[in-house]
This record gives C-alpha cells, sequence and structure tokens, in this order.
C-alpha cells in the first residue's frame, strides 16, 4: 500500500510539475507563439530564430518577405514603400541557400506571395552547414503547443523574465538596431567586433559553391529559388548587399578577390540561363557591394562611437 501511495504522489508532483512549466511557458511566451503578451519585450527570441520566423509568416501572410542571412535581417526595413504589405524580413543568420529555398517555399504555401527581395551573400552559396534545422523541410506543419511542456523554453522564459529590456525584433521580423548596437558596445566596439571577424570571417568555407558538410551544389538551390519565383509570378528582386571593405580584404587574404567577382558573374547568369529555359524576362540584380563612400566609412578609434553605415 505504502508503495501505491508513493506511486500516486510521484505522478501527481510531476503532473503538478509539468502544468506549472506550460503555465509559465505560457504567460511568459519568449518565443512569441501564443501572444499572450503578458510580458511585451521579448529578449530571447534568437535563439529559436526560424521557428519565431516561420509561426510570423503562418500568421502575416505576407505579400512581400525579404530573404537572406543577417545583412539581411538586420538592414532591411519590411514597412519601407518599396514593399507590397503585408510585408515580412524572413532573413535569418547564417541561412544558407537551401534554408532561404525552404523559407520562399514555406510562404507560398501560407499565402499570396507577390514580392520578394533577396539579398544574397557569397557564405551562403558555400555554407559549412546545408541546415541547421534537421526537419526544415517539414516547418509548414508547426505545432506550437508542443512547446509548452519544453525545458529549453523554461529556461529562456525564466531569462525573459529577469530581462525585459526591449524586443530584439521588430513584429515583422527585422532585427532592431539597438539590440546590434549594445552587442558592439559590450564586445569592445566596431573596430574590435570587425578585428575578430576577420580573423575567421570566409576562412572555413568551401569556394566551389557547395555545402561542406553534403557536398551538394547551392547553385541548384538558387536555381529552384528563381524557377519557382517565374512559375508563382512572384516579382523577384535580387541585391548583392553592402558591406565593409574590411571584410572583402579578408576575403581577398583567405581566398582570391576574383572568386568573390566571379560569383557575381555566376549568379547573373544563372538568373539569366533559368529565365531563358522558362521563356522569361530575367529578374533584376542590383549590386551595393562595390567600393564607395558608405562601404569605406573609417573605424572609430574610441569603442563607445557609433558608426552611421556599418
Amino acid at each position: 500500500m505504502k508503495s501505491t501511495k508513493w506511486v500516486k504522489i510521484f505522478f501527481l508532483i510531476s503532473f503538478i510539475l509539468l502544468l506549472l512549466i506550460c503555465i509559465i511557458n505560457y504567460i511568459v511566451d519568449p518565443y512569441k507563439l501564443y501572444d499572450t503578451n503578458f510580458i511585451k519585450n521579448k529578449t530571447q527570441l534568437e535563439k529559436q530564430e526560424t521557428l519565431v520566423k516561420t509561426v510570423d509568416v503562418q500568421r502575416i501572410k505576407p505579400k512581400s518577405i525579404i530573404l537572406g542571412t543577417s545583412r539581411a535581417n538586420r538592414g532591411y526595413n519590411p514597412w519601407h514603400n518599396y514593399f507590397i504589405q503585408p510585408a515580412y524580413n524572413y532573413g535569418r543568420s547564417g541561412a544558407s541557400i537551401y534554408e532561404i529555398l525552404n523559407f520562399l517555399k514555406f510562404t507560398l504555401k501560407n499565402g499570396k506571395l507577390e514580392q520578394t527581395l533577396l539579398v544574397v551573400d557569397w557564405i551562403s552559396f558555400n555554407d559549412i552547414k546545408m541546415k541547421e534545422i534537421n526537419d526544415i523541410e517539414t516547418y509548414n506543419n508547426i505545432n506550437v503547443f508542443l512547446y509548452l511542456n519544453n525545458i529549453t523554453m523554461l529556461k529562456d522564459s525564466i531569462l525573459n523574465i529577469k530581462d525585459q529590456s526591449y524586443s530584439i525584433y521588430s513584429n515583422h521580423g527585422q532585427r532592431l538596431t539597438k539590440d546590434i548596437q549594445d552587442s558592439i558596445s559590450r564586445t569592445g566596439g566596431h573596430l574590435a567586433v570587425t578585428k575578430n571577424d576577420e580573423k575567421i570571417y570566409y576562412k572555413d568555407f568551401n569556394t566551389n559553391y557547395t555545402y561542406k558538410d553534403t557536398g551538394k551544389s547551392s547553385f541548384e538551390d538558387f536555381k529552384e529559388i528563381l524557377k519557382i519565383c517565374h512559375e508563382n509570378e512572384v516579382n523577384l528582386d535580387i541585391i548583392f548587399g553592402p558591406s565593409h571593405i574590411r571584410l572583402w580584404e579578408a576575403f581577398a587574404y583567405y581566398h582570391d578577390y576574383e572568386l568573390w567577382l566571379k560569383w557575381k558573374k555566376d549568379v547573373v547568369l544563372a538568373n539569366e540561363e533559368v529565365a531563358k529555359e522558362l521563356g522569361k524576362k530575367p529578374f533584376r540584380i542590383m549590386d551595393f557591394s562595390v567600393y564607395h563612400a558608405l562601404t569605406s566609412e573609417p573605424f572609430p578609434l574610441d569603442p563607445a562611437a557609433k558608426m552611421k553605415y556599418y
């Protein structure tokens, strides 16, 4: 009898703890999955960036999206007049072309997508991992309530309770400038951060447009993006996004600057090739990754100083 009693007590306590975890996660909602708004400022969103943005797209059903890596994520405002509303910034830090392809497919499944801005990045064509999330292909079947009893989510709920300073993303997906600037200030300022990046930037990546872990061609995924946009009458604009010239110099150090130029040319040629196959007009391509006053802004020696463009 005593044994049975203790088993019942154990299961009762387990049930209460599980229920408590679910209640805390639902009320705090650190990943913005349930729209409870008990805590308005979400400071832990970056830890589940793909999940957060995919659920947002499911709800908003945008007519316009921004696709790309961290530069797209941080640098492009979906509220700009350029975009057909509702618009959403579906950029994700470190996204490969394969992942970007899946983000496009998911958006098309969830509404009438009319416009896409793709900010291409050399790294996403030569990424170390083809995909960060193993089941990214099935992310269109997300059940957000399965996360309620998640211990990792509970830890982030507690962190969000402790830190309610400001949300790091806008409601339409853009990474906010204040968070970026605070991070730079905490790590020694613009010059220190850039010097640290230059030690590793481009160093460990392939140069033949394949994912390092699978060996598969990223250009096949890029061509599929082009085909999908043509076939679904999505107006696609492609941008070579700007970055600071120091990163291009780092590229030249580890590889060859001609590889950078060849990659741009190959993107243009792929765009023309797919358009010709389908009897369509090639999508518009704009190159902002060139040497000019904005991309060559001097780095301040003062760690507390802010840069205007970078």
